[in-house]
């Protein structure tokens, strides 16, 4: 969830749940856990009433940073011979695998 609301900003739980092709139930169940830890919080959404938009707090957005340069940095042990080219056909391969 947390990475997912750094890649693309506030959302809705339906649409996470959309994105990641898992249940608003348990979206649901994660954004209240990251919200009781302070990592996220509900604010109103001006396209609908009913449904909040959730997004990182500044504790949230320093948590997940520190996440994805550390994720970085082990991909980068793993993979460091590989080149941009590399990476952009591996990419491509397992897109079309999935």
């Amino acid at each position: 969830v947390l990475a997912l609301l750094h890649r693309n900003g506030p959302m809705t739980v339906p649409q996470m749940g959309r994105a990641q092709a898992i249940s608003r139930q348990f979206v649901q169940r994660m954004v209240n856990d990251a919200a009781a830890r302070g990592l996220v919080e509900s604010v109103p959404n001006p396209a609908h009433r009913r449904s909040s938009l959730i997004r990182l707090t500044d504790s949230g957005r320093t948590v997940v940073t520190a996440v994805l340069d550390r994720e970085n940095v082990l991909l980068g042990q793993v993979g460091g011979g590989l080149t941009d080219s590399d990476l952009t056909t591996c990419l491509r391969v397992l897109g079309a695998m999935l």
